[in-house]
């Protein structure tokens, strides 16, 4: 099973995936990607490299569709964290193969105010937290729900 969990930051998805995924799942969270591509702390967004973290996404969610073919293995499941406030990001996900992911899209609508408070009481977010913060407030001004999403 395929699932998409947007939100906006701080909204939880993390460890919403965190708490159901076994091992052996997939897990493709862009944020831990440009870490792992940079060496810095999860929230730092060295902007040379940004593009190298798409291009991985990009490599894995292709992978995915091809996922049971040509001798790819599928994972037991699989979990994708997006922001991804705008219907036709999420429905991208939801699309049935090949196109998309066939994906089950779930949407933690974690209020902005509660996100506010996550970015600024956790240490880690400290060195961006203005443009987290930033990033919350757009993800509200361009979220609208769509008819694949479910509530996390």
């Amino acid at each position: 099973m395929n699932i998409l969990v947007a939100g906006p930051p701080a909204a939880g998805k993390t460890t919403w995936v965190r708490e159901r995924a076994a091992p052996g799942d997939l897990v493709l969270d862009w944020d831990e990607i440009l870490a792992a591509l940079s060496g810095l702390p999860a929230y730092e967004r060295p902007e040379p490299l940004t593009y190298y973290a798409n291009v991985a996404v990009m490599a894995v969610l292709k992978a995915l569709r091809g996922a049971g073919r040509n001798g790819i293995a599928r994972p037991p499941s699989s979990f994708v964290i997006r922001t991804a406030p705008k219907p036709l990001q999420r429905e991208a996900y939801a699309l049935p193969l090949p196109a998309g992911l066939g994906a089950r899209v779930v949407v933690l609508a974690t209020p902005a105010d509660v996100c506010h408070a996550r970015i600024d009481a956790d240490p880690g977010r400290q060195p961006t937290a203005a443009a987290q913060h930033d990033a919350v407030d757009a993800w509200w001004r361009d979220y609208r729900p769509s008819r694949f999403d479910e509530s996390g």
